[in-house]
């Protein structure tokens, strides 16, 4: 279950980075689109935090789960941040932000595939 859930939030993750990368190139704000696949990828990782956590609940999982949840939170975090910091900046710079978002969200959900 948890292989499916990293495989969507790298997937949108991926796709957002390339559609805000591409309308920050053309020098446009950020678009629905973009928006829409960080939020969702924020819902996967919601999910995936769910999956997760009853795993570790159930005494399963990593041998250092408190990283395992430091890496949770922290992705959990910068989703938000980036999509409002995203759209009270309605210039092509909030498509930078939007790709950095998006590419920090994919990298740390991969490490945290590895540390599983």
């Amino acid at each position: 279950m948890v292989d499916l859930l990293v495989i969507g939030v790298v997937g949108s993750c991926v796709v957002a980075t390339v559609l805000a990368g591409v309308s920050a190139l053309r020098d446009r704000r950020p678009t629905l689109a973009v928006v829409v696949l960080v939020a969702l990828a924020e819902l996967l990782l919601i999910a995936q935090s769910v999956v997760i956590g009853v795993v570790l609940a159930m005494g399963n999982g990593p041998q250092s789960p408190l990283i395992v949840v430091a890496y949770l939170v922290g992705v959990l975090a910068v989703g938000p941040f980036g999509l409002v910091w995203a759209l009270g900046e309605r210039s092509r710079w909030g498509n930078v932000v939007l790709v950095v978002t998006a590419v920090t969200m994919a990298t740390m959900t991969l490490r945290l595939w590895d540390l599983w």
